[in-house]
């Protein structure tokens, strides 16, 4: 079975998602609260993180019957414009090396978590259509 990647919204929303990210991480650094206990920071990001995965992927989905490939693609599309837009904007403006950033786990992890949910938006599908 083929399936039509759209280039044009799946770049879109994987460049929604990478700046909805940053204004998360930009929004968790300035509660005072959260700097004394970075474990709780770091956990309420991967939890907003991952809804935000599943706005966006929904988003893309939305007029479509999303096949478990396509999501892959598209994980891998949302994987990819992050990966570029962290080399080329976060780590010069934000970070003062490429290595103290990508041999941090937790940017794998999230790396993960975006390939992982997107593909797992497909079987989430019928669940989110019962709610309509």
């Amino acid at each position: 079975m083929r399936f039509k990647l759209s280039w044009k919204y799946a770049i879109t929303y994987a460049s929604l998602l990478w700046m909805l990210s940053i204004f998360e991480i930009t929004v968790l650094l300035q509660i005072p609260v959260l700097l004394q206990h970075p474990g709780l920071q770091e956990a309420i990001f991967f939890l907003v993180y991952a809804i935000l995965v599943l706005i966006c992927s929904r988003l893309y989905f939305i007029n479509t019957t999303p096949d478990l490939n396509e999501a892959f693609f598209l994980g891998l599309v949302f994987v990819g414009v992050s990966f570029i837009l962290d080399v080329i904007v976060t780590v010069p403006l934000f970070l003062s090396s490429y290595y103290a950033f990508f041999f941090d786990w937790e940017v794998w992890l999230s790396y993960i978590l975006t390939l992982g949910l997107v593909v797992a938006s497909v079987y989430l599908q019928p669940f989110i259509e019962r709610f309509k």
